[in-house]
């Protein structure tokens, strides 16, 4: 159910969802978490404190180690402008895969570092 919340433009929903989840001692999931996250970065109003507390809760239960959870997350902070989280969740992936690649770069670009994300991209290159 909470995964349909952000397709239908109702990530408010999605955060309650993943709230009485918490709040309930149900056990979360890398679908949830990259689902709330989702909703996250689609609430950027709101900066990026509620994705701080779905990235401290991947922590806490194991799932930063999810790339799936990594992206979610590196997404949310890319799109709330937290530059800083998102280059440490980045860089905290022990093997990104390409969307987690493009997402850095893409991000860096929107937020108007171009520079750096030339310098992701070749370290990209680099690494094959």
């Amino acid at each position: 159910m909470m995964f349909g919340c952000p397709m239908c433009n109702d990530s408010h929903k999605a955060l309650e969802l993943m709230r009485i989840m918490h709040e309930g001692g149900h056990s979360t999931d890398a679908i949830s978490l990259t689902t709330a996250a989702k909703a996250a970065s689609s609430l950027v109003a709101l900066g990026s404190g509620p994705g701080k507390q779905i990235h401290a809760h991947a922590i806490k239960t194991g799932f930063v180690s999810d790339l799936c959870v990594n992206s979610g997350i590196l997404e949310m902070y890319i799109k709330c402008g937290d530059m800083g989280s998102a280059h440490t969740v980045f860089n905290d992936i022990p093997a990104p895969d390409g969307v987690a690649w493009t997402t850095m770069i893409s991000g860096s670009v929107e937020n108007g570092d171009e520079g750096r994300s030339l310098y992701i991209y070749h370290r990209m290159r680099q690494l094959g």
